[in-house]
C-alpha cells in the first residue's frame, strides 16, 4: 500500500505544479532577413563569443513598405563583453555579458512589442586547441507588449 501511496502522492505533486506554473505563450517571433547579423537576438548563449574584447551591433527591417501607408517596423540593437574566466589559465574559458534591445512595432493593428534582455553566458573550452566551447547562459528579461484597438 505505501508504494501506490508514494506514487500517486508524486503523480498528484506534479500535476499540482504543472497546473500551477505559470504559462507563457509567445505569437511574436523576431524575424530577421539577415538573422545572423544578431547573434544575441538568434541564440543569447552566443553572449561573448568572439574574438576581441566587445561588440555592438544593430539590425532593422520593414515590412510591407509598398502596400502599407505605415509598414512594419522590428528593430534590435545589442553589445556584449568578452571577459577572460581566469588570469592564469591553460584554457581559454571565458564570460560574456550582454545587453540586447528588441522593438517590434505592427501600425496595422496598433501591436507594439519591446524587450530588453540582460544575459550572461560562460564558456568553457572543452578541447586543447580551444575550437570546442560548452556554453550555458543565465537570461534576464523583461517583456512589454501593448495593443490598443
Amino acid at each position: 500500500m505505501s508504494r501506490i501511496y508514494r506514487y500517486t502522492t508524486i503523480i498528484l505533486v506534479f500535476v499540482a505544479f504543472c497546473l500551477a506554473a505559470p504559462q507563457k505563450a509567445a505569437a511574436q517571433d523576431k524575424h530577421f532577413t539577415q538573422f545572423y547579423a544578431s547573434p544575441l537576438t538568434l541564440n543569447p548563449a552566443m553572449t561573448g563569443n568572439f574574438e576581441g574584447r566587445y561588440r555592438v551591433g544593430a539590425i532593422y527591417r520593414d515590412q510591407w513598405r509598398k502596400v502599407l501607408d505605415n509598414p512594419i517596423r522590428s528593430y534590435a540593437m545589442a553589445g556584449d563583453f568578452r571577459f577572460a574566466a581566469r588570469k592564469k589559465q591553460v584554457r581559454k574559458d571565458a564570460v560574456g555579458l550582454g545587453l540586447m534591445f528588441f522593438n517590434d512595432k505592427v501600425s496595422v493593428i496598433d501591436f507594439n512589442t519591446t524587450q530588453i534582455a540582460i544575459s550572461l553566458a560562460y564558456h568553457k573550452a572543452l578541447d586543447v586547441n580551444d575550437r570546442q566551447f560548452l556554453s550555458p547562459w543565465v537570461p534576464g528579461w523583461c517583456h512589454a507588449a501593448e495593443c490598443q484597438l
